[in-house]
């Protein structure tokens, strides 16, 4: 892996002391301690996105899953910069090779791990913007960072590529739940609370009662539900929510999904539409007990997914770990969205902060991992906008957004 995408710089480092981070936090917070030389990179981000270039396209997806497809993985890929430059990453491969099934880290608390692989990471508008900020501020030489030359290729590339890659392993998978007779029936009681709910009849009410639904709607593309075989929140047991049923928010999620892929094809004279689902967390038990009900896991190294995203898709995703909405906005309009609520400009104003997490020190960033963007509040804002039904505990608070032409 390049220098470039190594670590996330938006987040800290793992090596600082207490009183860097904080210092790199004020600068952060305090655009004006910025040098020159930062502040023309930041605006290239800026003048750049404003142009219209995009962070993502299908095209980039296609490309390296098929070079990730590969057995044995190359050595590099080709991925294009939001300045549409082509440069190469290295496919980080082989760095445990040594670590074996009999190693402790294979057999850590009851979990098992799988091997290693290369997964595709994204890094947001925001990141992109700060990245700037925090990579350079304070930890490059004071002439360089002041100087007025235009910006190198390299520096173009280094501060404008969303697309890397990173390693890691099969998901931990706990032995008490991973059988797939355990999981059916879990998700068989499941789908019968979920059924009988309030929150199951509001949703279907509130589809059946849209003025219009795009008539070409094909395809519900789900990302980061969660894996079934989560423990707390599999096994969760009556804990005195209203409706006295366990939460068990990924496969309430899932459920909903189904039931909105019913629900729209209804309304536009066709059967359940077909269901789509991409997380690295899922186990085989999962994808058993998916592929029951019909769903179709997608694979890959995590941007096959958004290969399927067309203006033929309902997007289905609850507060995931990568931008999943920013990336729509940048290579789809989709019939209709289900996620999270896209917040105005200027809503709040969030500041870097400083974190101790496991007794080393960051610097936090004040965006999520699914943040929104002015390219997110564009998209939506062509968009009629119906309230998804109240369930905080399994849903949290997201919008429904349907196409309106």
């Amino acid at each position: 892996m390049d220098a470039d995408d190594a670590s996330d710089c938006s987040y800290g480092s793992m090596e600082a002391t207490q009183s860097e981070v904080e210092e790199n936090v004020r600068r952060l917070n305090n655009n004006t301690n910025l040098s020159p030389r930062v502040m023309k990179m930041a605006q290239y981000v800026k003048d750049l996105y404003a142009s219209g270039a995009r962070l993502w396209t299908k095209e980039m997806f296609h490309n390296i899953e098929a070079d990730l497809a590969k057995d044995p993985y190359p050595e590099e890929v080709k991925i294009r910069s939001m300045n549409d430059i082509e440069s190469s990453v290295i496919v980080p491969t082989g760095v445990n090779s040594q670590i074996t099934k009999d190693h402790p880290a294979y057999h850590t608390k009851g979990y098992i791990y799988g091997p290693w692989h290369p997964v595709v990471s994204f890094k947001t508008y925001q990141d992109l913007l700060n990245h700037t900020k925090n990579k350079y501020t304070g930890s490059s030489d004071e002439k360089e960072s002041e100087n007025d030359e235009p910006l190198a290729e390299k520096d173009q590339v280094a501060i404008t590529r969303a697309l890397g890659l990173y390693e890691s392993r099969t998901s931990p998978r706990c032995k008490d739940i991973i059988e797939y007779s355990s999981l059916k029936e879990i998700w068989d009681e499941n789908w019968g609370n979920w059924t009988k709910s309030k929150v199951c009849k509001e949703l279907t009410d509130t589809i059946a009662g849209l003025p219009t639904v795009a008539t070409t709607i094909d395809k519900v593309v789900c990302f980061g539900l969660g894996s079934f075989s989560n423990w707390d929140d599999t096994v969760k047991k009556k804990d005195g929510e209203s409706d006295g049923t366990p939460v068990r928010r990924t496969m309430t999620q899932h459920a909903a999904a189904l039931t909105m892929a019913t629900e729209f094809g209804k309304r536009v004279g066709k059967g359940p539409l077909k269901v789509y689902t991409q997380d690295p967390e899922y186990t085989d038990a999962d994808k058993q007990v998916l592929r029951d009900l019909g769903i179709e896991v997608v694979g890959g190294a995590g941007a096959l997914g958004f290969t399927y995203v067309d203006s033929d898709a309902l997007v289905f995703s609850i507060a995931p770990n990568i931008p999943v909405r920013q990336i729509v906005a940048d290579i789809a309009r989709p019939a209709a969205m289900v996620w999270c609520t896209v917040q105005p400009e200027g809503v709040a104003s969030p500041k870097w902060s400083v974190e101790n997490f496991g007794g080393k020190w960051y610097s936090v960033a004040p965006w999520s991992t699914d943040p929104d963007s002015p390219r997110t509040r564009e998209l939506v804002a062509s968009y009629a906008v119906y309230k998804f039904p109240q369930d905080e505990q399994r849903f949290g608070d997201p919008t429904i957004y349907v196409r309106t032409d």
